[in-house]
């Protein structure tokens, strides 16, 4: 009873065809290409669980965190992620989504399968309020301005360390 929506596009894409057709399972995966934030966020109201499975480098290199995760969660979407870069930073366990290993397909289904038979987690909304854009910009405004208070003290000789 579950498809597959691709949203994005990338070098990635084109190898990601091929299994679904040859599994016979080519009607069920769509792959959507690019789409704008408006589709985007609609998608993702409308979706049983998002999944960011990102990729781990063979230098242990990840991506920091993709702004998908802050958008799925504002969605109110089931998020099923990778253990990996900055994602683990926000979503957490049984609190506000799910995590599998890098590179592990078995931990992935796994843990959307316990995405799709669970109610989205108690602290998603909180961590999705906590991503917004408005507030992120604040807290940013108030570290440089902290910053700059803390240098000018500094060259006033008010303030040493």
């Amino acid at each position: 009873g579950c498809g597959l929506l691709v949203t994005g596009y990338g070098p990635r894409a084109a190898p990601l065809r091929g299994p679904g057709r040859d599994l016979g399972q080519e009607a069920a995966v769509v792959f959507a290409g690019r789409r704008g934030h408006a589709e985007v966020a609609a998608t993702l109201r409308a979706c049983r669980v998002a999944v960011v499975p990102s990729v781990v480098d063979a230098d242990g290199r990840a991506e920091g965190r993709p702004s998908v995760v802050a958008e799925a969660l504002a969605a109110g979407a089931r998020l099923v992620a990778t253990d990996a870069g900055g994602i683990p930073d926000v979503v957490v366990p049984g609190r506000v989504g799910w995590l599998a290993r890098p590179g592990d397909p078995d931990d992935l289904a796994r843990a959307i399968l316990d995405a799709l038979a669970s109610p989205v987690p108690p602290d998603a909304a909180a961590a999705a309020d906590a991503l917004d854009w408005s507030r992120v910009a604040n807290r940013t405004l108030e570290v440089f301005e902290g910053a700059v208070a803390s240098r000018r003290a500094t060259a006033d000789g008010g303030a040493t360390s």
